[in-house]
């Protein structure tokens, strides 16, 4: 981000400091580096969540600040899935309703609108929806929160989380070839020790032999399902 000064002239008392209404992701954000205890105008730096930059601050927060921290996801079996996220109370208003909208692999789902009660700092875990996840198949899911009270949130920063790729856990039938679920057998074999098995699974192999882009030799942990 560019960060939100508060001011960029040299003269000014607030010369290169952050403005504490803002949203920054630089708030607490440093990696703790015990020679350096202050800042550059002489404040004492947080001595475990320091900000990033030559400037340490503390941020007002806003009073409607709604936002996503997790989509606790979890092992999943192919199928229809609940999606869950977890909503969170940042500003210091009762959190009373949200607008939640969500996508997978960038593709808009239908949007949820909650509503509940939620104390500043709280969290709830939230159903949004539901989706049919396919085996053998890299899926993000990501969601926003917006309109926390129905008003505009006074910091956007935290409003959106994104997974990291996952696939489901493994059932049924797969192909293992040119063209099929899984182009080698390293592959097939990969994706069953990461992502583990729903219930009996089958590896079909399709191709008369198997040698280019293979690793040996193949490892194939204990797997239950």
């Amino acid at each position: 981000e560019n960060p939100p000064f508060v001011s960029v002239l040299g003269s000014d008392a607030t010369f290169l400091h952050i403005d504490p209404t803002s949203s920054s992701i630089l708030d607490g954000a440093a990696a703790t580096i015990t020679t350096f205890t202050t800042d550059y105008d002489g404040d004492t730096r947080n001595a475990t969540t320091p900000d990033i930059g030559a400037d340490e601050f503390t941020l007002i927060p806003a009073v409607n600040d709604a936002g996503i921290t997790a989509i606790p996801l979890g092992s999943i079996c192919p199928g229809i899935n609940n999606v869950t996220v977890t909503l969170k109370n940042f500003g210091t208003a009762s959190l009373t309703s949200a607008t939640i909208n969500w996508k997978v692999n960038g593709v808009a789902q239908t949007a949820y609108s909650w509503t509940g009660t939620l104390a500043t700092n709280a969290t709830a875990n939230v159903v949004v929806g539901t989706y049919n996840f396919v085996g053998a198949t890299s899926y993000m899911v990501s969601a926003t929160s917006s309109l926390p009270n129905g008003l505009a949130d006074g910091k956007t920063v935290n409003d959106t989380f994104t997974t990291a790729s996952f696939q489901t856990s493994l059932t049924g039938t797969y192909t293992v070839g040119s063209g099929g679920n899984f182009t080698t057998i390293t592959a097939a074999v990969l994706a069953a020790n990461s992502y583990g098995l729903c219930g009996p699974t089958v590896f079909s192999f399709t191709d008369a032999t198997y040698s280019g882009g293979e690793t040996f030799p193949f490892t194939i942990n204990a797997l239950t399902g």
